[in-house]
């Protein structure tokens, strides 16, 4: 830290320390307001239920909605199973949004983790 400003690296570390504990980091991006985190399921050997949802609380919220935007960070499925899986943005306010991590057919799916990313 210099004249109590992050460098890019500890900036950096501390974001993806905060990832890993499923927090929610916020940080001014170029003038912007933005937060992160990530929400998944991991059960192996036994396949967690699907789908999974999670309501994400915004904090502080946002003066308006904001743009979503999501990756997956982990996948784990079966090998002998064809791999379907999807992730849902829904219910999008200043306030929060809803993610959904679902699959289908006969996938068996043990983890999906996703990091999202609100913007405005």
């Amino acid at each position: 830290m210099v004249n109590g400003k992050f460098s890019f690296s500890e900036e950096q570390n501390f974001i993806a320390h905060n990832l890993r504990n499923n927090y929610v980091h916020q940080r001014k991006l170029r003038g912007h307001f933005g937060q992160t985190g990530e929400y998944g399921l991991l059960r192996a050997p036994n396949p967690p239920s699907w789908p999974g949802t999670k309501k994400i609380k915004f904090n502080p919220p946002f003066s308006t909605k904001p743009s979503i935007v999501h990756g997956f960070v982990v996948l784990d499925s079966d090998r002998s199973r064809n791999f379907r899986a999807s992730v849902t943005v829904s219910d999008v306010s200043k306030t929060g949004f809803t993610l959904t991590l679902s699959k289908w057919a006969d996938t068996k799916l043990y983890g999906l983790k996703v990091r999202w990313m609100a913007c405005r």
